[in-house]
């Protein structure tokens, strides 16, 4: 991966300011617009398998209609289904007439006008991550500095992924791990709070105001009776024995 790169319309840009995101789905979206600046692309997509066998189109720069978003790309179908089928980059010159791919998305392509496609694959080793497309809506070709390019966001793309899901998962680990502690905590507070109770209580027919004022954190009125309020349990109780 080289350090960086000047696209076509003058950007600039480096690999690692995708990375450096350490969010996958804004890694995504970075590298659909970068795809559009790198490229001269007209149209960026960028999807990720969520099945076995399915990738689904989550990211887009440039569209002028939603056909093509969140659209569900089986292996083998399209375009980019071509791309995760063979692990190769892959183009067609004109998306509607190109007899080297199955035409199950030519409905939201020609919506928006696309002619010419170039895909490639998000790959980390043998794991495929992904696909990125850049397209043109006028008929034509992309040629090697283009490819090169496209070539260049996947791999950064693929990186990046691969650090967001470490991230994620050590932000899971700690959020576990703090729930833990919270819950370890609690125990030991109601733990000592419940012994505190049965402690002051025993031998006792009932708590005093001191007892349930040093239970509660709440300081004891010197007007108040030795017992809990009148309408405590316990008073109920002393009321009602004469009747027994």
């Amino acid at each position: 991966m080289s350090a960086s790169r000047r696209g076509p319309r003058g950007a600039d840009w480096a690999p690692s300011r995708l990375v450096a995101l350490l969010d996958s789905g804004a890694a995504l979206r970075e590298a659909a617009r970068q795809v559009c600046a790198l490229t001269g692309a007209d149209v960026a997509l960028v999807g990720r398998p969520e099945d076995p066998g399915v990738a689904v189109l989550r990211s887009w720069a440039g569209t002028h209609h939603a056909g093509l978003h969140n659209l569900l790309v089986p292996e083998g179908l399209g375009l980019g289904g071509k791309v995760l089928a063979t692990n190769r980059p892959c183009r067609v010159r004109d998306y509607a007439r190109s007899p080297s791919i199955t035409h199950d998305f030519d409905d939201p392509i020609n919506a928006e006008g696309i002619r010419a496609m170039l895909g490639a694959p998000i790959q980390r080793g043998d794991e495929v991550l992904g696909m990125i497309y850049a397209a043109h809506r006028g008929p034509g070709d992309f040629g090697g500095d283009a490819t090169a390019a496209l070539t260049e966001i996947a791999e950064a793309t693929a990186l990046s992924l691969a650090v967001a899901d470490l991230v994620e998962a050590r932000r899971e680990a700690d959020t576990h791990a703090e729930r833990r502690r919270i819950a370890v905590a609690l125990h030991d507070s109601v733990g000592a709070m419940l012994f505190t109770v049965g402690s002051s209580t025993h031998g006792s027919p009932h708590p005093t105001t001191s007892t349930c004022a040093a239970t509660w954190g709440r300081p004891a009125s010197p007007a108040a009776s030795t017992t809990c309020c009148a309408w405590s349990p316990w008073a109920v109780r002393t009321r009602r024995s004469p009747r027994n």
